[in-house]
């Protein structure tokens, strides 16, 4: 049991699979929240929704730089505590590197500007779910939380990572600009 001040409490349990879930509790015997502790960005100790949007709203606009040109539409921003230090999107068809995904990118901007690779007080925001690759990578650097637009139905990469927080945030136009280019391309 964690007490945030006087009014909020925040238990957390282990379930089935290990996964952990988190109560808060705003006054004694109202349940505010229940979910999946990777369901929470603790900001002043509960989930701000409306920032972690505005995040990925961000990352979105990286993704619509792509319609440039042939890349996959996913961007995603990298924060650290709440200024955002590097953003990027897909690059690998402009580049012809099948390296440069959004998250990659990102990576290496932030680790760039902080001069270091330990981003490990760092938060990501990507469109789409981090592939397996980029899970390593983001994994390597030390990223703990990742929130991210929209499920990747084929790839299931960072959601299967047990060392990685990682939250869906079900962004509507992140699930859709992936679907609409990859419609076009049939």
């Amino acid at each position: 049991m964690q007490k945030i001040n006087q009014s909020i409490v925040i238990y957390k349990y282990k379930l089935y699979n290990n996964k952990a879930i988190t109560i808060v509790v705003h006054e004694p015997g109202q349940v505010w929240k229940e979910a999946a502790i990777s369901e929470f960005a603790m900001c002043d100790g509960l989930f701000n929704k409306e920032k972690a949007m505005d995040y990925i709203n961000e990352a979105y606009k990286e993704a619509l730089k792509c319609s440039k040109s042939d890349d996959v539409p996913v961007g995603a921003i990298i924060i650290r505590g709440d200024k955002i230090i590097a953003r990027a999107h897909n690059q690998k068809e402009k580049r012809k590197d099948p390296l440069a995904h959004a998250e990659v990118l990102a990576i290496r901007k932030a680790s760039k500007k902080l001069k270091t690779w330990h981003l490990n007080d760092c938060k990501m925001y990507v469109t789409l779910e981090p592939c397996a690759m980029c899970s390593s990578i983001i994994k390597e650097a030390r990223i703990k939380e990742v929130f991210y637009g929209a499920k990747d139905s084929k790839e299931k990469g960072i959601s299967n990572d047990k060392e990685i927080t990682s939250t869906c945030l079900n962004h509507e136009e992140s699930s859709l600009i992936v679907k609409r280019f990859f419609e076009e391309k049939r």
